[in-house]
């Protein structure tokens, strides 16, 4: 097939004899290797790959948009008429102005695209993933149900009628396993995802290690009574996923302009405790979104959008970021866990890597400093509420601190309280910095945080 900025220029040319008065394309090429484990066994091994485009037209204030897989030039072309005919039948879009214009950027990123990827083939995919297999059914009675690796290269190529020509290729991995152990009437459970940009240095045998341990814990765990109102850790991971359900919502650019943040006429103001800065990222090196441009073809920079507890600035595509005079750099299409399919739809605002900076405490001291608190390593589904900040969370894996020792592991219980003003009590940031991955899979946005230790939260268990 013809390389991807070729087909861009094919369908370029072809725009401007159409009367098509501004055009862009987002052209993607992906390889992906996997490998599936199913009751403890190795399942199915797959080789994918497949190229796309997404082409959005205007039309003086009309504007349409359309995607196809390409195979060949006509592919391409297809999907340029087929955006031509939505932009007719559009209405005008009065804050409509252009797509980004001209600016080649030539700087690079460091540790997003790992050789060892490209190089692993399904059959080798299999053979990690049965160590983890290995590793957890060393205690007695261990199961694996599910497990799963994947391994992707991408490119992709961004151009558009002003000039502008960018673009961009990184390797994904993601992996998810899950253990039971039953004894009795009894069961546990473990669960681990890993989301990154390398193979290379990943411990699957450790990985194992983690979701025994955590089934076994589950196991023994202890049904939860009455409620329990006490400072709270969160787990990195788990509070990442939280902050990308609710904060990558709130500073969204988009949801500013169309008043559905919270905090739309927020800008300067002190909402937080001074110990929280968060930043997005997308130079961040060996994160999952990290890019010189982004999926419009913009520059992107490292900017604060909390500092010292002050809202400072919210993120912004091209588009959003015209109505509201601030910068863009923040119009992505490409998810996390996986890259297939982004081609699909136009970019929208969402942040990179959503990053806190660490504390200085480990998270052993943050746990030795209470005398009575509460430990959450794992949720069922880490949302919370992206207007209000309010969760209700089911707790998969967590403790009770006592004395500075954890405790009881404990279950059939809900974490709740509000996100949004816990961040205003702030008891302690640790120094365990962690990628946390997308919220969904096929979402952009990652996370890159330490545990916190919060006031506000209540633990909820049965009568």
């Amino acid at each position: 097939m013809t390389d991807l900025g070729s087909i861009n220029d094919i369908v370029i040319s072809k725009a401007s004899k159409e009367g098509v008065s501004d055009v862009e394309c987002f052209s993607l090429r992906w390889r992906s290797r996997s490998a599936y484990i199913e009751d403890s066994r190795p399942s199915i091994a797959l080789h994918d790959e497949e190229s796309g485009i997404g082409v959005n037209v205007a039309i003086g204030k009309k504007v349409g948009f359309a995607s196809a897989t390409i195979e060949r030039e006509e592919d391409a072309l297809s999907a340029l008429e087929s955006a031509i005919r939505i932009a007719k039948l559009s209405p005008d879009d009065p804050n409509f102005v252009s797509f980004p214009s001209v600016k080649k950027v030539t700087r690079t990123v460091e540790g997003v695209y790992d050789r060892a990827i490209l190089d692993a083939a399904s059959e080798e995919l299999m053979d990690r993933a049965m160590i983890v297999v290995d590793s957890a059914m060393e205690s007695d009675g261990m199961e694996v149900p599910k497990g799963h690796i994947r391994a992707q290269e991408y490119e992709f190529r961004i151009s558009n009628s002003t000039g502008l020509e960018n673009g961009h290729k990184g390797t994904l991995l993601f992996a998810f396993f899950s253990s039971k152990l039953t004894d009795g009437g009894k069961s546990g459970e473990g669960i681990e995802k890993v989301y990154s940009t390398k193979i290379t240095g990943i411990d699957f045998e450790e990985i194992g290690k983690k979701i025994s341990t955590r089934a076994v814990n589950t196991l023994n765990a202890t049904p939860f009574k009455g409620k329990l109102e006490a400072p709270t850790i969160i787990a990195n991971v788990e509070l990442g996923q939280m902050l990308l359900s609710s904060l990558a919502s709130a500073l969204s650019g988009e949801n500013v302009n169309k008043k559905r943040s919270p905090w739309a006429d927020k800008m300067g103001t002190k909402m937080f405790s001074e110990e929280l800065s968060v930043l997005d990222r997308p130079l961040l090196p060996n994160a999952m979104q990290s890019a010189p441009v982004d999926d419009e073809g913009t520059q992107t920079e490292d900017r604060a959008l909390i500092e010292k507890g002050v809202l400072k600035r919210f993120i912004n595509d091209h588009y959003n970021a015209g109505i509201s005079g601030q910068e863009a750099g923040n119009g992505y299409r490409r998810g996390v866990g996986t890259i297939e399919k982004s081609y699909l739809g136009p970019a929208r605002c969402s942040v990179s890597s959503l990053t806190i900076p660490p504390g200085n405490k480990s998270l052993e001291d943050m746990i030795s400093e209470m005398d009575k608190g509460i430990y959450v390593e794992k949720f069922a589904a880490p949302e919370v509420n992206p207007f209000m900040g309010a969760f209700g969370l089911e707790v998969r894996n967590a403790s009770i601190i006592e004395k500075g020792e954890l405790k009881e592991y404990v279950k059939f219980a809900l974490l709740s309280g509000n996100l949004y003003e816990s961040l205003g009590k702030i008891i302690s940031i640790g120094n365990d910095l962690e990628f946390g991955g997308p919220y969904m899979i096929s979402d952009p946005g990652d996370t890159y945080c330490p545990s916190i230790a919060f006031d506000g939260f209540k633990l909820i268990g049965q009568d």
